[in-house]
């Protein structure tokens, strides 16, 4: 049984603390005008329900997952990978949090009904929480438990909500769609394959991860949007493009064992064709780039056009990816929520894959 780390769980919940009152509406206008990120600056953060990617399209790349390393984010990519019969999988995050939201889930899970699942995620209803509770380690239940105990009971699951897991929402109907263990029979054999699957979890950076992995082999690799975050808002540029491929390339890929995939990227709303219009569109305008905050009209203008940091980013990781030789497929997923391009009919998932 794994023990309680007390020092961990009082700084997690000092931390959610000083989280939530950070996103109390006060702050967060304040956030709004300025243009300030706050995630940028802090590890532990917000969280999300739910994953913001067509996984019901990409994790069909993944060929017999024995083992597994994922993003941790919402979960919803280490239960896609459970489900995906992986018996091992090993999770990071820089965010502390996301063990926390990722027990949440999975405790949800083994504890709840497809339907009481899908409620409790929209209201956190502490009465469902307490339904599933002790199918989290005593360590996880402690944190829930503590938590919820700061509120008055009718307002805890929406303070929890708002503040906590206050990512933009998405439609439940979407939710099903993109996500595998929520379709059909999944969920329940997600229950069954979770009950089999060793998940450990890592407090890690990207850039910290090959230190506590370098002796490891994985049959998949899913970073997820993770290029996407290191190059938000004026931070982006070739050097960190270049950065995050030497990373995949020289740290990760020798990990992947033979007929294994990685996810490289995910990346919203943009594609081959649109990365060919976004080189034409920029030459001569590089001083017209957006990125997320507060907007003029003029910069609105260009954003809508896709003159964004995010696609820069985006495109000079393409030009890298496959450059040396690299077996690289990309594969077209549907358009959820985010990403500003030309063309909004897809996303499009970045693998690279080791062949036999």
């Amino acid at each position: 049984m794994e023990q309680v780390n007390k020092e961990r769980l009082e700084n997690d919940l000092l931390e959610t603390k000083r989280l939530m009152l950070r996103n109390s509406p006060q702050n967060v206008f304040l956030t709004m005008i300025s243009g300030d990120c706050n995630f940028l600056t802090s590890k532990h953060n917000m969280l999300y329900t739910f994953a913001t990617e067509d996984m019901r399209t990409y994790f069909k790349e993944f060929k017999c997952v024995d083992s597994f390393l994922t993003i941790c984010a919402s979960g919803d990519q280490v239960v896609n990978a459970s489900l995906a019969g992986a018996k091992v999988i090993d999770t990071f995050d820089v965010n502390p949090l996301c063990r926390r939201g990722l027990a949440l889930k999975i405790g949800a899970i083994k504890g709840l009904s497809k339907e009481e699942f899908l409620e409790f995620f929209q209201t956190f209803n502490p009465l469902l929480f307490a339904k599933f509770a002790d199918k989290m380690s005593e360590e996880d239940m402690a944190y829930w438990v503590m938590l919820y105990k700061l509120f008055d009971l009718s307002q805890a699951g929406k303070l929890i909500k708002d503040f906590l897991f206050s990512y933009a929402k998405m439609d439940i109907s979407t939710i099903i769609r993109i996500n595998p263990y929520l379709r059909g029979s999944g969920f329940n054999k997600a229950r069954e394959m979770l009950g089999k699957t060793q998940i450990n979890y890592i407090d890690s950076d990207l850039y910290s991860l090959p230190e506590y992995v370098k002796d490891k082999k994985y049959d998949g690799m899913n970073f997820s949007n993770v290029y996407e975050y290191i190059n938000y808002g004026e931070n982006t540029g070739s050097k960190i493009a270049r950065e995050y491929y030497n990373f995949l390339i020289n740290e990760m890929y020798p990990l992947l064992n033979q007929g294994g995939a990685m996810l490289a990227a995910y990346t919203y709303a943009f594609n081959d064709k649109v990365n060919e219009g976004f080189k034409e569109m920029y030459i001569g305008h590089e001083d017209k780039l957006t990125y997320p905050g507060a907007l003029n009209m003029d910069q609105y203008m260009y954003y809508l056009m896709g003159l964004t940091t995010q696609n820069l980013a985006y495109s000079t990781l393409y030009d890298l990816l496959g450059s040396n030789g690299e077996e690289v497929s990309k594969v077209e997923t549907e358009h959820i929520r985010y990403g500003q391009s030309m063309d909004m009919s897809h996303d499009t998932a970045v693998f690279i894959k080791k062949y036999r």
